[in-house]
């Protein structure tokens, strides 16, 4: 029984130290079960989360075991050369006291040994959140004059270190991390009813993203099922915002609409000026007589300017013969609006026997005969209507012009093509097409819906959510911004539509530059192999695992010897495993399932609203999900997060602990 007094003396004093053991140290009996002799004699050791340096013991023992001479001092040296080739001897020296305490049966050790768990852990339930660790870590540190952070580590390895916890700390752990989240992003999202952004589309730290984004790019990660799930509600939020100025549920629709209520605004103009000219009509006989002296006079001042009567125009002629019949005839009022209703039709329509003739000559006639029309009926009460008729006819001339601008001679054109075209033209600065889109919309609420179509088509190929592109979308909101068309398009669209497309960008293109990171199937493959990677020290303890287990079971004598062997064989095997799996052969899926479980997120949205660290610590400490996570400390470890922090352990060498 003095052998493993006398294995630490010598490990001790190998590194340096002193005697840390008497040579009485079993305040109990041995046990007579084989299995209970295999646990005790490796349970000193192999103590889930060891660390590097505690493990590098086995290492030591295992080779001992297997040389020549004494075994106590082949110990020592072999823990001396391979914590020297580690750089792990302050580690190293802490795990023999360590051991030393708890084999020599001290009862204040042993109690420390029993008790530390609930002392020092920062994951201990109700009773640590009620006086919260965080709390006391901080204070501390700040009474202590101890720097938050020693030390800035790769986030890529803060990932690695909190997914291995089984409840970390998230309150140090996100600001180590420093994920940085951003408030607008995420109160657009919460406007928006988007609640699946990861927190790399959150966050503000560039390092941070491209971890979580590169994690996310492997084949069937969860990650990416949130990303869609974001993106997804993202589209429904932009298509809620579009749908309520759009004119109709997709684009020929919105251009059959435009169409028919232009159409149907001129059918009404047409039937209520024709209402009123037959009033005017009533008002003044067809074959009362009546004076053109505007267009007598207009004619006669063009000929002389010309050389003569026999310079005017064809239709000039026409209409001064009309206006001036002779001695033997008379000017009716019917025959007055026959010539003014001739030259309006060649002017407005292009049509009648006058269609051919000089524009300027149809202006300049049009105008004078409606001066005398006016004049004749000034003297009835029909005056008023035949003023309103006018103004009516020229509205629909006017529409039937825009509408020919924007459909064609055919008046059946994509009107919402056309909104889509001018969208996208505006974001590369030229706004002719949108300029020339809304002076040939009648209405505003036609141009409303008009652009609401026109983004919706432009963003999602016609239909509400389809395809909907963030990063599309943020490039051409961004776009818009730097060539100064934004308030171009504000003039036409709500104010509460032009805030909620602010929010889509602020969203989106958070989420374009998350995207940015990700990785394909080259660097990915290397990214996984380093995220992945065992370090060496975790390596050097599993590869002789094996060999501590056959040791182990070479210890149980008498009739079990062969059941001790074997019992060491498979707790060999065992410990290899999870010394890998703590040592990062599992990170990735365990760094996937904490940045994807719902504490994480909450944890990291938290953050923005400068919440409690006991609020995000409560929260991490009463779910089960990070169980899986934890991995056991060495004491010293645990009193110094006790004492300092998560965040500050995580930093710290072993100089600093």
């Amino acid at each position: 029984m003095q052998g493993g007094a006398s294995l630490i003396n010598a490990i001790s004093q190998g590194l340096g130290g002193p005697k840390v053991l008497d040579d009485v140290y079993r305040p109990v009996d041995r046990p007579t079960d084989p299995y209970a002799q295999a646990g005790e004699t490796i349970g000193g050791y192999l103590v889930p989360g060891a660390g590097v340096a505690g493990n590098m013991v086995i290492g030591s023992l295992a080779d001992a075991a297997n040389q020549r001479g004494d075994f106590a001092e082949n110990a020592a040296i072999n823990a001396g050369l391979n914590i020297a080739t580690h750089g792990l001897i302050n580690g190293v020296t802490r795990g023999v006291r360590g051991a030393s305490n708890i084999i020599s049966g001290n009862k204040t050790s042993a109690q420390r040994a029993t008790t530390a768990p609930t002392e020092t852990s920062p994951f201990s339930g109700d009773a640590a959140a009620a006086t919260n660790p965080a709390v006391h870590a901080a204070e501390a540190r700040v009474a202590q004059g101890v720097p938050m952070t020693p030390a800035t580590r790769n986030p890529e390895e803060v990932v690695r270190t909190v997914a291995a916890q089984k409840r970390p700390n998230l309150a140090s752990s996100l600001d180590e991390l420093d994920i940085n989240p951003q408030a607008e992003v995420l109160e657009s999202a919460e406007r928006l009813n988007v609640d699946s952004l990861l927190p790399s589309h959150f966050s503000g730290n560039e390092q941070y993203k491209a971890v979580e984004q590169a994690i996310k790019s492997r084949a069937g990660s969860a990650l990416q099922v949130q990303e869609n799930e974001a993106i997804r509600q993202l589209a429904q939020g932009a298509g809620e915002i579009i749908d309520r100025v759009s004119g109709a549920k997709d684009a020929l629709g919105m251009s059959d609409k435009f169409i028919d209520t232009v159409n149907g605004r001129m059918s009404a103009l047409m039937k209520r000026s024709d209402q009123l000219y037959r009033n005017v009509e009533k008002a003044m006989p067809a074959g009362a007589k009546i004076d053109a002296p505007s267009t007598r006079s207009m004619l006669k001042q063009v000929a002389e300017d010309l050389g003569g009567m026999k310079n005017l125009d064809p239709i000039e002629k026409r209409v001064f013969r009309a206006v001036n019949p002779g001695k033997n005839g008379a000017l009716t009022y019917a025959n007055l609006n026959k010539q003014r209703r001739l030259v309006g039709d060649a002017l407005h329509k292009n049509s009648g026997p006058y269609k051919d003739a000089d524009r300027a000559a149809l202006s300049r006639l049009y105008g004078s005969l409606a001066d005398d029309q006016k004049a004749a009926l000034s003297e009835t009460n029909a005056l008023r209507d035949f003023e309103v008729a006018q103004r009516l006819v020229q509205m629909r001339k006017s529409m039937e012009e825009q509408m020919i601008n924007l459909t064609g001679r055919t008046l059946n054109g994509d009107v919402s093509r056309k909104a889509t075209t001018a969208l996208q033209a505006m974001s590369k600065g030229d706004a002719k097409g949108f300029r020339e889109l809304m002076q040939n919309t009648p209405s505003r609420k036609l141009r409303t819906e008009l652009l609401g179509t026109g983004l919706r088509d432009m963003l999602s190929n016609g239909k509400r959510g389809a395809d909907f592109n963030p990063a599309g979308f943020a490039d051409w909101y961004q776009n818009m911004l730097a060539n100064g068309q934004m308030r171009n398009l504000a003039r036409h669209l709500p104010k509460e539509t032009m805030s909620g497309l602010n929010d889509v960008y602020k969203v989106a293109k958070a989420i374009k530059d998350a995207k940015s990171y990700e990785i394909t199937t080259g660097r990915l493959n290397e990214f996984v192999k380093r995220f992945n990677r065992v370090t060496a020290a975790n390596e050097f303890v599993a590869n002789h695992a094996q060999r501590i287990g056959t040791a182990v079971g070479s210890t149980v004598s008498g009739p079990f010897s062969a059941v001790g062997a074997v019992a060491g064989s498979e707790i060999g095997a065992k410990v290899a495993s999870k010394i890998r799996a703590m040592g990062g052969a599992e990170s990735i899926e365990s760094a996937e399932k904490l940045i994807s479980s719902p504490e994480f997120q909450k944890a990291a949205r938290l953050a923005v609203k400068q919440a409690p660290e006991s609020i995000v610590d409560t929260t991490v400490r009463r779910s089960s999900a990070w169980r899986s996570f934890y991995n056991s400390l060495p004491e010293s470890d645990k009193k110094t997060i006790s004492r300092l922090g998560i965040m500050y352990w995580m930093n710290s060498d072993d100089n600093q602990k």
